[in-house]
C-alpha cells in the first residue's frame, strides 16, 4: 500500500468506533478483517479482470450470437483477445454496448454482460475508489487487493 493510500485509510480506521479495542490492543488482524469486509451499503465497482468464461455464464443468451453483425461479433471477440477483459476501462463499456445494440434481446445480452463486469467493493476499496459506486454508475478502483494485518499497524 502506498503512503497516499495509507493516508486515506487511516482516518477511516481511526473514526470507526467498532475498531476502538483493536486499535488500543494492536489487533491488526481485526482491523484488516474489517477493512476487507464488503462495504455496506453496497458500493459497486467495475471489476478489473473478467474472463470470457465468466461472461458466457448461465445468464448468457447464446441464441443472440447469430444475430450480431460481423462488426458487432468482431468487437465482442476483440474484448477477450488476450483471454481477459478489463471492464474498468470506459472504452470497454462502450464496446460492450456497441456489440450488443439493436433488438431488445441483443440489448438484454449487453446488460447481462455488463452485470458480470461489476462487483461489491470492500470497505478499503470503497475508500480508495473513484466514482459514485451505484449499480448504474459503478466506481473505478484505484487499488484492488486485501489489506494485510502487517499494513494495518500504520493505520491505528
Amino acid at each position: 500500500m502506498t503512503p497516499e493510500q495509507t493516508a486515506l485509510l487511516r482516518p477511516v480506521v481511526q473514526a470507526e468506533a467498532s475498531l476502538a479495542e483493536a486499535r488500543r490492543t494492536g489487533d491488526d488482524g481485526a482491523i484488516a478483517r474489517w477493512l476487507n469486509a464488503t462495504a455496506a451499503p453496497a458500493f459497486i465497482v467495475w471489476k478489473t479482470r473478467v474472463t470470457r468464461e465468466v461472461v458466457l455464464g448461465s445468464g448468457f443468451d447464446f441464441t443472440q450470437v447469430d444475430n450480431l453483425t460481423v462488426g458487432q461479433a468482431r468487437i465482442f471477440d476483440w474484448l477477450f483477445e488476450s483471454g481477459v477483459m478489463n471492464p474498468s476501462l470506459p472504452s470497454r463499456h462502450t464496446a460492450i454496448l456497441e456489440a450488443w445494440k439493436g433488438t431488445p434481446a441483443k440489448v438484454a445480452v449487453g446488460t447481462y454482460v455488463l452485470s458480470q463486469c461489476k462487483r461489491s467493493a470492500t470497505r478499503a476499496e470503497k475508500v480508495l475508489a473513484n466514482g459514485t459506486g451505484s449499480d448504474a454508475v459503478p466506481a473505478t478502483m484505484t487499488w484492488e487487493s486485501q489489506v494485510t494485518a502487517d499494513e494495518c499497524s500504520s493505520l491505528r
